[in-house]
């Protein structure tokens, strides 16, 4: 009778561990299934940075994963407006949020870091390209350029090249046409062209690095240009957004946007 009391007691506790640990298993699932998630849409110069950024948050708040959509600034300005979906919105320079403004998209805005303009050519240059704007005409170099419809790069460039009356020839002139910095770097990292006008912070990135370099334009005549994140006004999750932000914004977050050279 003991052993027999003891044999049902024993099966009986397994039997509680045993749903005990279904419970506890199912709880977890149903933790990560339903994970509060942020949408960012982020131009792509800055997706390294923010990835990481990413990352770290969602280790501080397992209850959130983070979504990074990433590309050609225009094209995701395009994607926000007809999509109305997502929390957060980082082009490449702060103008490309002005659509959005004027459409009342936009919540909040943040400044957490800059873009820097730079001649890019192959590693060692061994063309001996000079840092000026000008190269993007000269036939002694194969030269690519951003297209202003897709990214800031892009935009900037042409910006640039029509102040002073270069951008038609430099366009007749252009081998190749990038939707974004990830396309241009990617031309010169691969021999495609000897020169293109592109951001520094992906001369950074570790595919790149070893194969680019890149040559500083003159600070006075080019400026870096401000990275302004936007909270965009269909966020589901407003407060996570802004705690997002917030790590963007401290000494952690700018820490990663330096390592990228991306920082203010």
């Amino acid at each position: 009778m003991k052993s027999c009391f003891r044999l049902r007691f024993g099966c009986f506790v397994f039997a509680l561990l045993v749903v005990l640990g279904l419970l506890s298993c199912t709880s977890e699932e149903e933790l990560y299934d339903n994970r509060k998630e942020l949408l960012i849409y982020c131009g792509s110069t800055m997706t390294c940075a923010v990835e990481d950024a990413a990352r770290l948050f969602e280790q501080r708040y397992p209850q959130v994963r983070i979504k990074v959509l990433h590309g050609g600034t225009e094209l995701l300005r395009r994607c926000i407006q007809r999509n109305q979906v997502g929390d957060l919105y980082l082009p490449g320079v702060e103008e490309s949020l002005n659509d959005c403004d004027q459409q009342g998209r936009i919540l909040e805005r943040h400044w957490i870091g800059c873009n820097r303009l730079v001649v890019m050519v192959p590693k060692g240059n061994p063309l001996h390209v000079p840092a000026d704007l000008s190269v993007l005409v000269n036939p002694r170099y194969r030269t690519a350029l951003g297209k202003d419809q897709s990214g800031a790069i892009g935009v900037v460039t042409k910006q640039l090249l029509v102040e002073r009356g270069l951008y038609d020839k430099a366009m007749n002139h252009a081998s190749f046409y990038g939707n974004n910095a990830n396309d241009l770097v990617r031309c010169v990292r691969e021999g495609m062209v000897d020169v293109t006008l592109n951001w520094y912070g992906v001369a950074l990135w570790e595919e790149n690095s070893a194969k680019v370099d890149v040559l500083p334009l003159d600070a006075e005549d080019f400026p870096p240009y401000k990275l302004v994140i936007a909270l965009l006004n269909f966020s589901h999750y407003p407060q996570l957004a802004r705690e997002f932000i917030s790590l963007l914004e401290s000494a952690e977050g700018q820490d990663i946007f330096r390592r990228y050279g991306l920082e203010k």
